[in-house]
C-alpha cells in the first residue's frame, strides 16, 4: 500500500496519513465516520475501528503503539456506553 504523511513544522501533533490507492471503499469509510471538532472547525475523520483497520494495513513501526491507543479508545468508549 502506498502512503504518505504530512505534517506542520510548527506543531508535530498536527499530522495527516495520505493514502495513494484506496484501501477501503470511500463510501464505506463515509458511512462509518465521525465528525470531530479541531479549533472550531468541524472535520470528517474515519472511525476509531476504521482507522485500525488502516492501520493494520500500512503495518509501519509507529502503527503498532498507534493501534494499541486506538483500541483503549474503543474500550473507553464501550465502558463510557455500557
Amino acid at each position: 500500500m502506498q502512503m504518505f504523511t504530512m505534517w506542520d513544522p510548527k506543531n508535530v501533533l498536527r499530522l495527516v496519513d495520505l493514502f495513494v490507492e484506496n484501501p477501503i471503499d470511500f463510501e464505506e469509510l463515509w458511512a462509518g465516520s465521525e465528525l470531530v471538532e479541531l479549533e472550531g472547525t468541524a472535520v470528517r475523520v474515519a472511525s476509531v475501528p476504521d482507522l485500525i483497520r488502516l492501520k493494520r494495513m500500512a503495518a509501519r513501526p509507529q502503527d503498532a503503539s498507534d493501534i494499541e491507543a486506538l483500541e483503549a479508545i474503543m474500550e473507553q468508549r464501550e465502558e463510557n456506553d455500557g
